[in-house]
């Protein structure tokens, strides 16, 4: 196995995972608010949904990762590879999404959100090479 090259740089890689978080409390905010606006009395029959700490654990670590895999593909100017790792994440997802009999909508947003994190993570990361 070869060691990391030098030429990575952990703070891009870092920032650009931290960033398509943040975008992505900003994508599913409204989930958590409620779609609709809510009123006092309509609030108390139906709370707002707890957050799902180990969710969002999970999916921070998960972005790290990505990162890390979208700076390797950046560095060796693979963006043929960069583009396959993006269809393959989008298929599986919205095979999963067809598996849990999601709405479509549901799974439009998943796919949504995926192709801003995508765009963002390389973004940064082309822009930081």
């Amino acid at each position: 196995m070869q060691n990391v090259p030098e030429s990575l740089h952990l703070y891009t890689i870092a920032g650009s995972a931290l960033l398509a978080y943040l975008a992505g409390w900003l994508w599913y905010a409204p989930h958590f608010a409620g779609a609709h606006r809510r009123t006092a009395a309509q609030l108390a029959d139906f709370p707002a949904p707890k957050l799902p700490v180990l969710s969002a654990l999970v999916h921070g670590i998960a972005l790290l990762c990505l990162a890390y895999l979208i700076a390797l593909i950046v560095q060796r100017d693979a963006y043929g590879l960069l583009v396959m790792v993006l269809v393959g994440f989008i298929f599986v997802q919205c095979a999963s999404g067809l598996f849990n009999q999601k709405s479509r909508r549901a799974i439009a947003a998943e796919v949504g959100y995926s192709l801003l994190m995508f765009a963002l993570m390389s973004g940064v990361q082309l822009w930081a090479a």
